[in-house]
């Protein structure tokens, strides 16, 4: 997960990262955790670099206003989760375009960080995306959003509601990556992973997905039958 907080006080940035650290050890789970202090350089980071799962953000950021940063990163970003910082309750009504996940009054409290985080990252974890690299250029693409994913050769591409995605990868990887994203995806053959929430019909052999009035149908492997069937056991308790 990657965290970003962003306060021209560098007193709070640490404190906050400390509160994080905490965290960290109690969940058991990698945060990679990044300090800004200027607005200019969090700016280029979010329009050059990787985004972020949660951003902690200073309303007033020196001569930087925090709510117009965050317009720009919601704009870009859509799935980062936000939480300002705040000396000042009165901009409560001024960032409701962003839908910020909370609010952390200053001075900080470790129970408000915390509170808050879990809050962040329970909403976070409700908006799973998978990510991936083609061209030199970062996506993320929410998981529902997801109807299959299928490969050629070296090229996997990703089925969706709006568009197709395509990057260069191997199906066990991806299949890895989603497994441990979510309970919704499954392996049906050597080069396809269906999304079972669009699952109309299935049986033994076969499967059809129903999405956007369209009609998938897809054969089941040999191979993954009867891991197939133990999933319908599992998930729908067939007998």
């Amino acid at each position: 997960m990657r965290i970003a907080i962003c306060d021209d006080e560098k007193e709070i940035t640490e404190e906050v990262k400390d509160y994080l650290c905490d965290i960290q050890k109690e969940l058991d789970s990698r945060m990679d955790i990044y300090l800004f202090h200027d607005a200019k350089d969090f700016l280029y980071e979010i329009e050059e670099m990787y985004p972020y799962d949660i951003v902690f953000l200073d309303i007033e950021i020196g001569l930087y206003n925090g709510i117009h940063i965050a317009e720009k990163l919601k704009k870009k970003y859509p799935a980062t989760i936000i939480i300002f910082i705040t000396g000042h309750y009165q901009y409560v009504y001024d960032v409701f375009d962003v839908q910020p996940c909370g609010f952390i009054k200053k001075p900080l409290k470790k129970k408000d960080v915390e509170h808050t985080f879990y809050m962040a990252l329970k909403q976070s974890e409700s908006m799973p995306v998978f990510e991936y690299n083609y061209n030199g250029r970062f996506y993320r693409i929410y998981l529902k959003e997801i109807y299959y994913i299928t490969s050629e050769k070296r090229k996997i591409f990703i089925i969706k509601s709006d568009n197709m995605g395509v990057f260069y990868g191997k199906m066990e990887e991806v299949e890895q990556k989603l497994n441990q994203l979510s309970n919704n995806f499954l392996r049906i053959n050597q080069s396809i992973i269906i999304n079972t929430r669009y699952i109309k019909e299935i049986n033994y052999y076969s499967v059809v997905l129903e999405a956007d009035n369209k009609k998938y149908v897809f054969n089941i492997s040999q191979k993954y039958r009867v891991p197939v069937r133990k999933w319908c056991m599992e998930m729908w308790k067939l007998s």
